[in-house]
């Protein structure tokens, strides 16, 4: 028996080169969802130095702020791994960049927490930890994008 060469259900594409450019969209995304609440915690939250994560009002917004950055590390990692097995190039360079900057954002913005905010160098810090790991995945995307497959 043949097996039918049509089928209702489409072909997905579930490429390394695939999966990566939709990691570097979907990164490039979340991001911009992490910069509004930062945005957002930055105006609307205190911060109080003597109890810092307890004492956050509205401590909401800090702990969704918090939860995607978190969520940005595991996606970080998944990205390098699928960078590792696209074969792009320069892939792997980009995802490595982009993880180093969101731990180091979290690093800043855990630090920045933990002093009740006092220290603002650490908030520059996180923002700047920010942009690089934007660049990084915007230029992750593009690299997938651009790349064809032999």
């Amino acid at each position: 028996m043949v097996a039918p060469t049509c089928s209702l259900v489409p072909m997905v594409d579930r490429s390394p080169r695939t999966r990566l450019r939709r990691f570097g969209i979907a990164s490039v995304g979340a991001l911009m969802v992490e910069l509004a609440f930062g945005l957002a915690t930055n105006a609307l939250v205190h911060i109080p130095v003597h109890d810092p994560w307890g004492g956050a009002h509205p401590g909401w917004v800090l702990y969704v702020h918090a939860a995607i950055g978190f969520a940005l590390l595991v996606n970080g990692a998944m990205v390098v791994n699928t960078a590792i097995d696209s074969g792009v190039p320069h892939a792997l360079g980009a995802a490595v960049v982009g993880v180093l900057s969101i731990i180091a954002a979290i690093g800043a913005g855990i630090a920045f927490v933990n002093t009740g905010a006092q220290h603002q160098i650490l908030s520059v810090a996180m923002a700047l930890a920010f942009v690089v790991a934007l660049a990084a995945y915007i230029a992750l995307w593009q690299a997938a994008r651009r790349t064809r497959v032999a």
